[in-house]
């Protein structure tokens, strides 16, 4: 599975080796449910979308909300989890896949409803 992730606090550090955080421990645990390994893509936002377009990315995050800007040009995901921003706002993590990819967004939302379950 190719990932790409954006740096944004505890959602997403890189430092160094392969990226860690919030989300990369969601992605890689989603893999690991598919019994498939993460290739990392570590990118500003606007380059990680044009990877999804392009084909080249299967799924984007990095503390990305519902209020996201991609949304004409990536699938999103349902909000699987809330998070505090450092203005003291509240607001719903989603992550992007590519526009289309409906069974591949299917397994995703269900597999983030499941672990934000527990």
């Amino acid at each position: 599975m190719h990932a790409g992730v954006t740096p944004n606090g505890t959602f997403v550090r890189v430092d160094g080796g392969e990226p860690t955080g919030r989300d990369v421990e969601a992605i890689r645990a989603f893999a690991d449910s598919l019994d498939a390994e993460v290739e990392w893509t570590v990118g500003a936002e606007e380059a990680l979308v044009r990877g999804l377009e392009n084909g080249d990315l299967d799924v984007v995050a990095g503390g990305l909300t519902d209020k996201t800007p991609w949304t004409n040009k990536a699938g999103m995901t349902r909000p699987y989890a809330e998070a505090t921003l450092d203005d003291g706002r509240t607001a719903k993590l989603v992550m992007l896949v590519p526009i289309g990819e409906n069974a591949f967004l299917s397994r995703l939302e269900t597999f983030l409803d499941e672990e934000m379950a527990r």
